[in-house]
């Protein structure tokens, strides 16, 4: 059984089926406390603002794997082994594999190295998380999950997530993530009625986990 489990904002956990516990994006609104509680096995960063990456937050967390601009900030951090992944690079972790795919942001007011994350659990469950996206990005093909910001402002809002979804014909499992901090109103509302019926659409509150 694979675990998933929604967090803040874009963070999230994956747990595989042999117990590896990978967890997403620790940005400033995570609990530490219950970060800690969780026991991740390693933690990848997909860019350095602060509501994807936090330091404080990351309590317990032995192993950061993350674009080069994040493992930067983190040299004060001696007790965490740090590793940069670059564009297209992949990180194996047990039976989870994470190939970096970059992610275009649009224009921003602090640059960063973004990227999204393509997860291969347990040989079975195949999740795209994308990132802070903003422009459209090859999706996959073999994606099963897709884990998609839906806020709008600096990320897609409702209206593009669902048309990158009808553009790339996607027909798995989709997450709903990026709906906390700078959402528009009713985003994830929004974006549940405009994908309608017939499409596995993911909506889960922070701390709630769901098994496939």
């Amino acid at each position: 059984m694979i675990k998933f489990t929604k967090l803040h904002q874009s963070a999230f956990m994956i747990e595989s089926e042999k117990g590896i516990k990978a967890i997403f994006d620790i940005g400033y609104l995570e609990d530490e406390d219950y970060i800690s509680s969780l026991s991740p096995d390693i933690c990848f960063i997909s860019h350095k603002h602060k509501d994807h990456f936090d330091p404080s937050k990351m309590v317990g967390i032995n192993i950061v794997v993350a674009p080069i601009d994040v493992v930067e900030q983190m040299k004060t951090e001696p007790n965490i082994r740090k590793f940069n992944i670059r564009a297209n690079e992949t990180f194996s972790f047990g039976d989870i594999v994470v190939t970096a795919k970059p992610m275009n942001h649009g224009a921003v007011t602090a640059y960063s190295i973004n990227f999204g994350y393509y997860i291969e659990v347990s040989n079975r469950c195949k999740f795209f998380f994308m990132g802070d996206s903003k422009f459209p990005s090859k999706l996959p093909e073999q994606a099963t999950h897709l884990i998609i910001p839906v806020g709008g402002r600096k990320v897609f809002d409702p209206v593009e997530a669902r048309d990158y979804i009808i553009s790339n014909g996607f027909s798995g499992t989709i997450i709903p993530v990026h709906t906390d901090a700078s959402a528009l109103d009713n985003a994830l509302s929004n974006f549940r009625d405009l994908i309608g019926n017939g499409v596995e659409n993911l909506i889960l509150d922070a701390k709630e986990t769901y098994e496939f």
